[in-house]
């Protein structure tokens, strides 16, 4: 198909010569294959579009892929890449939010998703390079959540009633690395009012 149709902004469409645009990231995280490799490729490509994006309209796209992620369960995904890609589109997102001064309430999807990531089952096979993904997910999400919480009380409110200070537990307790606890340690700084 073409590019973007009648009432859609440009880029908005699927892909022509293999480029492609948020509904093409959209379809992928909706697809029935959500736990192939695709979903991984779908979420790396949405981080990338909102790492690339300077507000407003990147800004939109956020709410509907995270829903999308959610739905598809992508925050307890066996495969590592998954958890560390959706954590990679959260900590770009955490960035454009608050490059942009974004209110609590724009914020709220992304807390919501940073809760399913942290609090998400452990998983069940951890070969090294799996555990590298797993400690690097959990490592840019609690980067995120403190992107997010620093110096808005709004939002750190948010945070305490969901209880994600208790869910970096999870992420900087026994067992952690020196950079999981380093991360969980700027995460709680930033929830100074939780």
């Amino acid at each position: 198909r073409g590019g973007a149709g009648a009432g859609e902004a440009p880029g908005a469409g699927g892909s022509e010569g293999g480029e492609a645009g948020p509904a093409a990231v959209l379809d992928a995280l909706r697809s029935s294959d959500f736990g192939g490799v695709e979903a991984m490729f779908a979420l790396r490509l949405a981080a990338n579009l909102l790492a690339a994006g300077k507000g407003g309209a990147s800004l939109a796209l956020l709410p509907p892929i995270l829903e999308a992620a959610a739905a598809a369960g992508a925050h307890e995904s066996e495969r590592p890449a998954t958890r560390l890609a959706l954590a990679t589109l959260l900590l770009n997102a955490a960035v454009l939010l608050r490059r942009s001064a974004a209110s609590s309430d724009t914020k709220t999807p992304a807390i919501c998703a940073l809760q399913q990531l942290l609090t998400a089952p452990a998983l069940a096979t951890a070969p090294a390079v799996a555990a590298a993904a797993a400690e690097e997910a959990s490592c840019r999400a609690a980067l995120a959540l403190g992107t997010l919480a620093h110096g808005d009380v709004e939002t750190q409110a948010l945070c305490a009633g969901l209880d994600l200070p208790s869910a970096l537990d999870g992420v900087g307790g026994g067992g952690a690395s020196a950079r999981q606890r380093e991360c969980v340690a700027s995460a709680r700084a930033a929830l100074v009012g939780c």
